[in-house]
């Protein structure tokens, strides 16, 4: 893991002492795990669960890599808790044939507001650990896969938030280092 925000780098800012303290779940119990600086996540439940940070961001610069083991999931930015629902922009991740990884949805409120160009629908890479590059600076949210852009998109809706990991409904497991 890798964030910025006012243009100061830090590693593994997150999960730094090794414990999950500033995190909560949003949503079903499903276990969320951090072993070895790999976050994990696994569940089998009908709705959606995050694991959702306790402090809010506005602009950051956020680098992470995932690797799906099973299911769908997504990385929640300027996100809120409302009524035990995470609420706001994901950044897709998506390893089935449709191939939307990077492309943003609007999580709770107005669905798909950009799913990613054609030509970086090949970015991600299914069983292997794929980067994801977010950065959110005033109301632009920016996203690379590998390097790859998969959305370029200006929204005024909500400048801060809580930045949450996405453990899709059904049998899901998914890590992020």
């Amino acid at each position: 893991f890798s964030f910025a925000t006012q243009r100061t780098w830090s590693d593994e800012i997150f999960f730094s002492d090794g414990s999950l303290d500033d995190w909560y779940i949003v949503g079903p119990k499903i276990d969320f795990e951090l072993k070895n600086g790999i976050l994990i996540g696994e569940g089998k439940e009908g709705r959606n669960a995050f694991l959702t940070s306790k402090k809010e961001y506005g602009d950051f610069v956020f680098t992470v890599e995932v690797k799906v083991i099973r299911g769908n999931s997504g990385i929640q930015i300027r996100s809120h808790d409302i009524d035990n629902r995470l609420v706001g922009y994901q950044i897709e991740i998506d390893p089935s044939e449709r191939a939307w990884s990077g492309g943003i949805y609007d999580e709770g409120r107005r669905g798909w507001l950009q799913p990613p160009p054609e030509n970086s629908r090949d970015a991600f890479n299914n069983g292997k650990w794929n980067k994801y590059e977010i950065m959110c600076i005033g109301h632009r949210i920016k996203a690379k896969v590998n390097g790859k852009v998969t959305t370029d998109f200006m929204d005024f809706m909500n400048l801060s938030g809580r930045i949450g990991f996405q453990i899709h409904s059904g049998d899901c497991k998914v890590m992020w280092r």
